[in-house]
């Protein structure tokens, strides 16, 4: 089914090239807003955004804007997961990885776009892709869950911050989401079929 409530609306979503990014992508698009579907693995209908970069988040907006369209959502999406392990075997590699995805680009991508969100001072909306690793502690989790508490920290920091801006800030922390590449790594760390 699809409605028109989000006519006129533009959209940035970020890790769009599948999984949830995708799904959100679709569910926005069939609601008539303008998305933007970016990812590292570009493709037909996503643009490439390397989301630990700031050149190519400034240049991803620039040309959002140059087709005369404003931001008025983002949906920080993008993220890294490498199993379920004991805190011990953390690999300091993937540790560094999903913090430069995970914290790091969600950062960046709630600075950058909020700057243009604001210099028009019609406000926005940030939506920021955490877990509910980000609010409970669970075994097998401790560096990806470390990761999203930092989101939700975050989000909360610029929601106080931007609020004069007019721009509204919110984590969201999904659990276990079927059909995601986290599920797939999770099944595959416990040894069962996706």
């Amino acid at each position: 089914m699809t409605d028109d409530v989000l006519a006129g609306v533009t959209i940035l979503i970020t890790g769009a090239a599948r999984s949830l990014g995708a799904g959100l992508a679709d569910h926005f698009a069939a609601r008539g807003a303008s998305v933007w579907r970016t990812d590292v693995d570009a493709g037909e209908g996503v643009r490439r955004l390397d989301v630990t970069k700031r050149s190519e988040w400034e240049a991803t907006i620039a040309d959002i804007l140059e087709t005369g369209s404003r931001i008025d959502g983002l949906v920080n999406n993008a993220g890294v997961y490498y199993g379920m392990r004991p805190f011990w075997q953390e690999a300091d590699e993937e540790f560094d990885r999903m913090v430069d995805v995970n914290l790091k680009g969600t950062w960046l991508g709630t600075q950058i776009v909020s700057k243009a969100m604001a210099a028009d001072g019609k406000g926005g909306s940030i939506i920021n892709l955490s877990s509910t690793s980000g609010v409970m502690a669970s075994k097998g989790f401790a560096g990806y869950g470390t990761t999203r508490w930092g989101v939700r920290g975050l989000s909360k920091w610029a929601a106080a911050e931007l609020a004069a801006h007019r721009i509204r800030v919110n984590s969201l922390h999904p659990h276990s989401v079927q059909g995601t590449g986290m599920m797939t790594n999770i099944a595959e760390s416990l040894g069962l079929s996706a």
